[in-house]
């Protein structure tokens, strides 16, 4: 039987599931990101039940565009993105907040290198910003993070997504280019025009029509 709940009253503009399939986390458009357990939410034996939140957050100030997470010392970290031109990187199961990266721009996707442990930061003017990911940090750690770190240009728009490849990072933008960089030069490694529109993010996933990788 499908069970339906509220997250939020504005809409929701990202979902993403914890990586043991514990955890749901939402971010919506007023910047809040909620925390659910997955095992309250699915529960069949009441419907009728209003579910909620293990913990949430009200620190973003405007619409999440981004959430990822990865390993921390002691439990899981989530990372999230926002228009409000912040990163914030959050302790996942606990919900503190342990570090904030600051830009001029919205921030419009994240994705983290899977080793290097970078967040590269999308933005509404096309720049990418690149940041060390700080975990294990007690308490929050306000970043002005422009001036500290590399920033890869080739975008003329928003970015509308980020990714990691076996062949380096991919870029999406709404100037209807698909990008893919090696980021140890923060070069251009080759450029796909797509005019018939912009490439569309879903929490940081590409979707890229196959013609254009062949």
């Amino acid at each position: 039987m499908p069970k339906t709940w509220r997250g939020d009253d504005k809409s929701l503009s990202c979902m993403l599931l914890s990586d043991d399939g514990s955890l749901l986390v939402s971010g919506s458009d007023d910047g809040m990101i909620c925390v659910w357990n997955l095992i309250s939410l699915l529960d069949v034996e009441n419907v009728e039940s209003f579910p909620s939140p293990l913990h949430y957050s009200t620190e973003h100030k405007s619409a999440i565009a981004g959430l990822l997470t990865t390993s921390g010392i002691s439990s899981p970290v989530l990372i999230s993105s926002s228009l409000d031109g912040s990163c914030k990187v959050w302790d996942l199961v606990l919900g503190n907040l342990m570090h904030t990266l600051v830009y001029p721009p919205g921030i419009t996707a994240v994705a983290l290198h899977p080793k290097k442990q970078l967040i590269f930061s999308g933005s509404i003017d096309g720049r990418i910003f690149v940041n060390k990911l700080e975990i294990g940090l007690v308490e929050d750690y306000l970043v002005g993070a422009e001036d500290q770190s590399p920033v890869l240009k080739g975008h003329n728009g928003s970015v509308t997504a980020l990714t990691f490849s076996e062949s380096g990072l991919i870029s999406a933008s709404e100037d209807c280019t698909i990008c893919i960089w090696d980021i140890s030069s923060c070069e251009i490694i080759r450029r796909f025009n797509h005019q018939k529109g912009m490439h569309k993010c879903h929490c940081s996933r590409v979707y890229t029509p196959v013609a254009l990788m062949q």
